[in-house]
This record gives structure tokens, C-alpha cells and sequence, in this order.
């Protein structure tokens, strides 16, 4: 999933498999449920109570902010 993604918003509601947002230069993955596993080029920014989907559209956390890839 976000694979190449350039820009944009991906919310996954529930858990999601490995390699999600593989190649992206851009934009943002929110997963709400479990991630089964980071790619090892991502590391760990900061960690969010909250992060906003879309206009007008949040989601509760806590979540975990990536930078990389």
C-alpha cells in the first residue's frame, strides 16, 4: 500500500500487512490498527495523540511518525 506514493493521505482503519508506503516521496500513511512490519529504511520521527486525515476528519492515537525511504 503508498507504494511509489507522491502525495496524498491513505488511512488503513484497521491493521496492515509489510512494506506499506515502499518507494514514497511524498504524502502520508496513517494506519490505525497494527502495522506487521516498518521497512528498515523508515525511523521513528515523533509519536502524535492525534493526526489529522483530511479536512474536518481526525483520527485518535497514539501514532507513530516516520520519516524516510
Amino acid at each position: 500500500m503508498g507504494f511509489r506514493m507522491c502525495d496524498g493521505t491513505v488511512h488503513v482503519a484497521k491493521n496492515s500487512g509489510s512494506r506499506v508506503g515502499a518507494c514514497m516521496s511524498g504524502g502520508k500513511i496513517v494506519v490505525s490498527g497494527v502495522l506487521e512490519e516498518v521497512l528498515p529504511t523508515f525511523t521513528i520521527d515523533s509519536i502524535k495523540a492525534k493526526v489529522k486525515i483530511e479536512e474536518g476528519d481526525s483520527a485518535s492515537g497514539p501514532f507513530y511518525v516516520f520519516l524516510g525511504d
